[in-house]
């Protein structure tokens, strides 16, 4: 099979691995769900961050009220304060806990997205694969029949038009052959990049080219069972639910922050002659309440994580309208594209097949022209395309019912 592919890939090892591996490989080295991953440690600093709380404060002072040397005295003072927000740390600490939640359900789904994708990739390798196989098989008969026209042409059978008839299809088959090589080479790098792997050493390989893709569905519980498994819904989901503790974020934004202060001065002895005093001290206690006078008045916040949450709800609603119409168009599509597959088992590609047979036979025998043989070939290609296109297509359907109803089991 890959007599021109060896040429391009000497330089590079080949592994061949299993859709089991390559995945597992997809999930442990793609270097953009590695960089999804680091979200997760992201949301671990926005709770910590959310844990911060007020500080207390310390205040010193010196005051001295000595006039023209009337030894009036001096004082030094120390006040401790802080600041006390009822509410907005622990509402903090819930949003940013729910994001957390969100940010793993979302990786979750970059990560579901990811594998139908990389999946994609390795059906589209396979069935270019099987195409080119297609192609050198029908390039090699071709240059089969070329050897024999050069015989006949050399005993007098057919004349130099023939032969370069001949010759020019062979030349056609083998730019096209050329062309589907790249191609294929160029899907294997889509591949290789996929899993992580540097191209420039190595180059994955699938070590099988089919896919397992019969499988029986009931359209009723893909449905019904699919909101509680589609990482999407459940992000969703958690959305009404962080969008409700933003609104308590909001709410608690507009508690009262309530400044407590204890100070203690210490006043030296005073010795002038009209107000002499001796050394003493004094305690203060202060509360402050700020009059919520512009929160009662402007409350847009709150007003706006309300609608959030709204929005939450009907996008929610929204999405589970849309996956229900992907599992239905999804589901529509396997069954139809099973129904066409085996429309080419039910004697199509034989009876292709057999014409073929016949045309080569009968062109060995010298009763068959040579483009008669090479019209029946190119009619069998042509529904083995369709065949293996349709086969592979099958398999791609899998993936996006598959996708669309939050299940796998794909191997």
């Amino acid at each position: 099979m890959f007599i021109l592919i060896a040429t391009s890939v000497h330089s590079q090892q080949k592994v061949n691995i299993s859709l089991k591996d390559f995945l597992e490989r997809v999930r442990l080295n793609n270097l953009e769900y590695a960089a999804e991953k680091l979200n997760i440690n992201i949301a671990d600093a926005a709770i910590e961050s959310a844990k911060v709380f007020n500080d207390p404060n310390v205040s010193i002072g010196y005051g001295s009220a000595e006039i023209y040397g009337m030894k009036m005295g001096s004082s030094i003072g120390v006040e401790v304060s802080k600041t006390i927000s009822y509410g907005k740390r622990s509402a903090a600490i819930e949003y940013a806990m729910a994001e957390k939640e969100l940010t793993k359900i979302l990786l979750d789904d970059y990560f579901h997205n990811l594998r139908a994708y990389a999946t994609s990739l390795w059906i589209d390798v396979i069935k270019r694969q099987r195409l080119y196989d297609v192609q050198m098989s029908t390039y090699q008969m071709v240059r089969e029949l070329v050897a024999i026209d050069s015989l006949r042409q050399v005993e007098g059978w057919i004349g130099e038009t023939d032969m370069t008839q001949s010759r020019v299809e062979a030349g056609i088959m083998y730019n096209e052959l050329l062309n589907s090589e790249a191609e294929l080479q160029h899907s294997y790098l889509n591949l290789t990049n996929v899993c992580g792997v540097s191209a420039a050493d190595s180059i994955i390989i699938p070590s099988s080219n089919v896919i397992k893709h019969s499988r029986v569905f009931n359209l009723i519980e893909l449905i019904k069972n699919a909101p509680l498994r589609r990482p999407d819904i459940l992000a969703a989901a958690v959305g009404i639910d962080l969008s409700e503790k933003g609104l308590r974020v909001a709410k608690a934004s507009n508690n009262l922050d309530i400044d407590i202060a204890i100070g203690m001065n210490l006043h030296k002895e005073a010795k002038n002659e009209i107000a002499p005093s001796p050394f003493h001290r004094d305690f203060s206690v202060s509360l402050s309440i700020p009059i919520p006078i512009s929160t009662k008045l402007y409350n847009g916040e709150i007003k706006s994580a309300s609608i959030k949450v709204q929005q939450s709800e009907l996008k929610y609603k929204s999405l589970v309208q849309s996956m229900e119409t992907e599992i239905i168009d999804s589901y529509n599509n396997y069954f139809k594209l099973d129904k066409q597959l085996k429309s080419y088992s039910n004697g199509l590609l034989l009876n292709a097949k057999n014409v073929l047979d016949e045309k080569k036979t009968g062109y060995r025998k010298g009763d068959t022209p040579f483009l008669e043989v090479l019209d029946a070939q190119r009619t069998y290609d042509s529904v083995l395309i369709m065949y293996f296109e349709t086969m592979y297509n099958k398999s791609e359907a899998l993936v996006k019912l598959e996708k669309a109803a939050g299940i796998w089991d794909i191997e």
